[in-house]
């Protein structure tokens, strides 16, 4: 559709009798495309393309606008851009290569000199829809102060597709781009920065600082030790929805105290590990009995007994999504034997752990197939 509401299939059929050299085509939402005819001799021709691809330069806003313009249903469009979204982001110079192939494998020789002709060259000039372009610091900067004030906001909740949709198109288009070309130190040092701005965002919504800084310095940790630009596009996501959960996770305790809050991030992010009231208590700078008493008396539940309900929802979720054993998640979340996870489990969900999982996947099985 897109190939040829784009012009660029009048155009292929207009070089069938032009010299055999690649050609380039562009659309007005910024797909290219790269053909070039075969020789043989059918008197219609016949030509091989490759594509579509986005431009570097390519504008996530831009896309959006052309797909308003066609007058596309709803439906359609959020398909289409859906779609868009896998599509590879090229610049000139990994086209031409793939011209050179391209010319080689048809059956041509000399690719030393060879060059590319424009659908586009006289509207845009020089190297056509691949012209040097100031950069949009101004749409990035827009982009990022969007998804900071998501943080701020904890504005992440299952189905919220906006917040979704614009960091999957943000790390894709703003960051991926410029990660591909340098995926070293000045991708890291990008990367680092949004760290902190992410941080302070988080801040602002209500975090506390100890829990901002603490989750700062783990995915700076982790951004150090990232070798490949794929992996900090995705650490990138990683950490936004990280930070936006936590504060999310925060404003639904607003009626607790600080202390209380972070017993309850320590527990949620450590629950495979032991965690004593003694260690909650030393870390908060209280005697075990205040901490405790405090605990209770700002959310309704013993302590101990949040940590064994935390455990026991999160096993649910293993139960349902790994093929970890009974005894493996048992140890996994500290509680020892299967027996003893097996009593406390059904004493919580009114079933076993086998039970709750032979029915979950049960019903999975019965989605997949209606």
């Amino acid at each position: 559709m897109f190939f040829e509401l784009g012009k660029c299939l009048d155009y292929a059929m207009t070089q069938k009798d032009a010299p055999m050299v690649p050609f380039l085509m562009s659309d007005g939402i910024g797909l290219i495309w790269l053909g070039e005819y075969v020789p043989n001799k059918d008197p219609n021709g016949r030509f091989v393309v490759l594509g579509p691809a986005f431009q570097d330069q390519a504008s996530v806003f831009g896309i959006s606008d052309a797909l308003n313009r066609l007058n596309l249903s709803h439906e359609l469009r959020h398909k289409c851009m859906n779609m868009l979204q896998d599509l590879p982001v090229v610049d000139f110079g990994q086209f031409q290569c793939l011209a050179k192939s391209l010319h080689y494998t048809i059956g041509f020789t000399d690719t030393q000199n060879l060059k590319l002709r424009l659908q586009n060259q006289e509207q845009c000039g020089g190297e056509g829809i691949f012209a040097a372009q100031p950069a949009d610091y101004e749409r990035k900067n827009h982009r990022e102060q969007m998804i900071l004030q998501f943080i701020r906001d904890g504005n992440v909740r299952e189905g919220n597709k906006g917040y979704n949709d614009l960091l999957d198109l943000y790390t894709r288009s703003e960051w991926n781009t410029s990660w591909l070309k340098s995926p070293d130190r000045t991708a890291k040092n990008t990367l680092l920065i949004f760290t902190s701005q992410c941080a302070q965002a988080a801040i602002d919504g209500g975090l506390p600082v100890q829990d901002a800084r603490e989750t700062e310095e783990e995915f700076c940790g982790r951004i150090e030790r990232q070798r490949t630009a794929t992996g900090l596009v995705n650490l990138c996501k990683e950490m936004v929805d990280a930070f936006t959960e936590r504060v999310a996770q925060r404003k639904e305790y607003t009626e607790c105290s600080q202390p209380v809050y972070l017993c309850c991030a320590y527990i949620k992010k450590h629950l495979s590990e032991p965690i004593t009231l003694k260690f909650l208590a030393d870390q908060l700078g209280y005697t075990e009995y205040y901490l405790a008493r405090k605990f209770q008396k700002e959310t309704g539940v013993r302590l101990l007994d949040y940590i064994r309900q935390t455990r026991l929802e999160y096993a649910k979720i293993l139960l349902t999504t790994t093929s970890l054993s009974i005894q493996q998640i048992s140890e996994r979340l500290q509680f020892g034997t299967r027996n003893y996870f097996t009593r406390v489990f059904k004493e919580y969900a009114g079933i076993s752990p086998s039970d709750y999982r032979s029915s979950a996947w049960n019903r999975q099985r019965e989605s997949m197939k209606s």
